[in-house]
């Protein structure tokens, strides 16, 4: 368990979401087998702000600058790629 608290501490210092939603998910499974039932709502709770969280992120404003910039670098990327 130790090693499971730590890899969820790392992941969520790192920002790596995902990873850190799979480890939540894992710990509560493990606290609902041992019984644990504070423990795995604790960690229930985080997965579930976890998802939130990775869903707020998912919500991409789209801008035309930024877009115009994507695809000029995109084209360069393609003329160099097909360079002899």
């Amino acid at each position: 368990m130790p090693y499971f608290l730590a890899a969820e501490k790392d992941y969520e210092g790192l920002d790596i979401l995902e990873a850190l939603q799979d480890i939540q998910y894992y710990i509560s499974i493990v606290y609902h087998n041992l019984d644990m039932i504070g423990e795995r709502d604790a960690a229930a709770q985080r997965h579930h702000a976890t998802i939130e969280r990775r869903d707020k992120l998912a919500i991409t404003v789209a801008d035309e600058e930024v877009e115009a910039i994507l695809d000029l670098v995109g084209k360069i990327g393609i003329a160099l790629a097909s360079r002899k």
